[in-house]
């Protein structure tokens, strides 16, 4: 008991060093190339909502307008209302936490990196699905050459190393290789999974990203982060590709 109670207190401490916020690129991210799933969702869920700004973003930019369940370890102000429909309370290493109910999709934007375990996460996400139903999360990139250069010189992923503004770790925990992202994705019974990454490498220090001056870098090893999406296999197929 002990111990289940220390990692509740981690998991809670890094949800609170998160701020529960992120940024339109990753949001644009997440939803590019769905907006015909979204619209025709009757129900999405938002893992780690945070402040609600991706269940805003949903409403406002993709004029969603079915149910929208939010969940997070950490009910954070201001939060919106008029939002959400239902606001779980959840740590995402708690297989057992999940709400009852499935849905058409299940967004996860910069939370998976935050779970101790993100393949005993995404299978517990992966049962709240719905038959053919698309599951679809953003986490940092650790293959981008900024990151690989940080590696070298310093032991640590870019976004996954010890930073004083507490702006990664502990709040960014385990790092997602894209090859593992498809991996977890096939284990968990999805198919037609895919990676699309940001083209979008911010500058170390700077506000500006390096597609500013150099729009033709694109790839894994320009990009800050990821969105790995797959579908969950109809009533009745086996899940062949």
């Amino acid at each position: 008991m002990m111990n289940d109670t220390l990692i509740d207190y981690q998991a809670l401490d890094r949800a609170r060093i998160s701020r529960g916020i992120s940024a339109d690129d990753r949001y644009w991210l997440a939803v590019q190339g769905l907006d015909v799933r979204i619209k025709n969702a009757k129900s999405i869920f938002d893992v780690g909502c945070g402040m609600g700004n991706f269940g805003a973003f949903l409403r406002r930019e993709l004029s969603f307008s079915g149910r929208l369940v939010g969940a997070d370890i950490h009910r954070y102000e201001p939060f919106p209302t008029g939002v959400y429909d239902h606001w779980h309370s959840w740590n995402l290493n708690d297989p057992q936490g999940a709400p009852e109910e499935t849905f058409d999709v299940i967004f996860v934007v910069e939370t998976l990196h935050s779970a101790e375990s993100p393949r005993q996460a995404l299978k517990s996400l992966v049962k709240r699905l719905c038959p053919g139903g698309t599951i679809a999360f953003v986490t940092a990139n650790p293959l981008s050459v900024i990151s690989i250069a940080t590696l070298v010189s310093r032991g640590m992923f870019r976004d996954f190393q010890d930073d004083p503004d507490g702006l990664r770790y502990p709040a960014q925990l385990t790092p997602i290789l894209p090859l593992d992202a498809i991996r977890m994705l096939k284990e968990s019974g999805l198919v037609e999974s895919r990676i699309d990454f940001s083209n979008r490498l911010r500058w170390p220090g700077r506000p500006t990203f390096l597609q500013d001056a150099l729009p033709f870098f694109r790839g894994r090893w320009f990009s800050d982060c990821y969105r790995a999406r797959a579908m969950s296999a109809l009533q009745g197929d086996k899940g062949a590709e």
